[in-house]
């Protein structure tokens, strides 16, 4: 097949749509579908399901669009190579990751690259753990950066390392002193959580379901960035890793308790690969990046794991103003 029909039933396959794929290839539209319908009349069968609202694979079109992609890949992955050989690397270096890590790790390690190997181009995704798993596992993403979760017998875990989930607040928070906490206890004042962080939220819900009674409102969002901000602003409790409030706890801003109890607080997040398409030079080199940068981020975070000795020597539970129920936050 001819590398522009590849690239023509990939993004239709994408975008479910001849116009979009269209649109996004910067093409005529009849373009794309004189080359579908070639493809079809080749292969003898259609590829494509013509919906009222778009375009769908079939069982012989999902066969070919994955020879299409590995096709693609082991080409861009040959370009690079070559490119390599005249001492410079080249290409687009796919990364999808958690938010915290957007503004976090990310920055300075594709300043540092873009600086080092400046024909590199960068496409970097971020989403929730099963989005990230999946773009890996299906070759759209050369390189993850999540939780080491639901292992997918497609990928490899590399460079991983100790990152729980803590409870942050701010410093002069009623809590913030202890030398670690329940979810039970963060319950009793207001909690900011994150949605669709699935299987996270869940291991929390479980121990929320606990609870007869929830005294304090339920501040929900799709982002960390607002949730941080109410952090911040002292209006509750969130449960993420320390990566996304480095300033801030470094600042003595914000105190990040550990959750005593619960599974959140044995995660691990480290680089997940292909484990049969060898990446290209340029995402190689970014894989071997991204490891040195996830060891320093360990070092940075490890001293915030743990609480002074004058904070660990204090009573786990609340004073006894709290106790009584008089509200401190």
């Amino acid at each position: 097949m001819h590398a522009a029909a590849l690239r023509y039933v990939d993004e239709v396959a994408r975008a479910g749509s001849i116009r979009k794929a269209a649109e996004r290839l910067h093409v005529a539209a009849s373009a794309v579908n004189r080359q579908l319908l070639k493809l079809e009349e080749d292969f003898g069968v259609q590829l494509f399901e013509r919906l009222p609202r778009g375009m769908r694979l079939t069982p012989a079109g999902d066969i070919v669009v994955r020879h299409v992609r590995a096709t693609l890949f082991d080409f861009d992955r040959v370009r690079g190579e070559i490119s390599e050989l005249k001492g410079v690397k080249t290409g687009l270096v796919r990364v999808a990751c958690l938010d915290s890590l957007l503004a976090n790790v990310m920055p300075e390690v594709i300043t540092d690259f873009c600086l080092r190997h400046p024909a590199v181009t960068y496409l970097v995704e971020s989403g929730v753990h099963g989005r990230i798993v999946h773009l890996v596992a299906d070759g759209d993403a050369d390189i993850g950066i999540t939780f080491d979760l639901d292992r997918h017998p497609e990928i490899a875990l590399s460079s991983d390392i100790s990152m729980p989930i803590m409870a942050m607040m701010a410093a002069d928070h009623p809590l913030a002193r202890q030398a670690e906490v329940s979810i039970n206890e963060c319950a009793a004042y207001p909690l900011l959580l994150q949605i669709d962080t699935q299987p996270i939220r869940s291991q929390i819900d479980v121990e929320l379901q606990l609870l007869h009674k929830l005294r304090r409102p339920l501040v929900a969002c799709n982002n960390m960035v607002l949730l941080k901000q109410l952090v911040v602003n002292r209006l509750g409790v969130a449960f993420y890793t320390p990566i996304g409030f480095l300033s801030e706890l470094e600042a003595g801003i914000v105190r990040a308790v550990p959750i005593a109890g619960t599974s959140i607080s044995d995660l691990r997040i480290g680089l997940l690969l292909h484990r049969r398409r060898r990446p290209g030079p340029a995402a190689a080199a970014m894989a071997e990046a991204l490891g040195v940068a996830l060891r320093r981020l360990a070092e940075r975070t490890a001293p915030l794991e743990a609480h002074d000795e004058k904070d660990s020597a204090l009573p786990r539970r609340g004073s006894r103003r709290r106790q009584r129920g008089e509200r401190l936050y």
